[in-house]
């Protein structure tokens, strides 16, 4: 057993910024919601982030995928500013 301080680790699941979080970006003091502030007061704290941190808009095809049904997650630089 390892003794010492207890650490608070807050893994999350996965954030991306199409939809409903991508007005985010554009505020100036955005947060992530509600979790912001367990993830601030964690020790360690991850997430996965679901898509490019870009400037690109051209969405780049895939084989063996039809288009229609693809899922297209992707952010400006500004999304690392609300996920600091």
């Amino acid at each position: 057993m390892v003794s010492g301080p207890a650490r608070l680790l807050c893994p999350d699941d996965d954030i991306h910024f199409e939809g409903a979080l991508r007005s985010l970006v554009d505020e100036p003091g955005s947060t992530v919601g509600s979790m912001s502030q367990e993830l601030l007061a964690a020790d360690v704290a991850a997430a996965n982030l679901e898509g490019p941190v870009t400037t690109s808009t051209t969405r780049a095809p895939k084989e063996l995928e039809e288009p229609d049904n693809r899922y297209w997650f992707g952010g400006p630089p500004a999304a690392i500013e609300v996920l600091t």
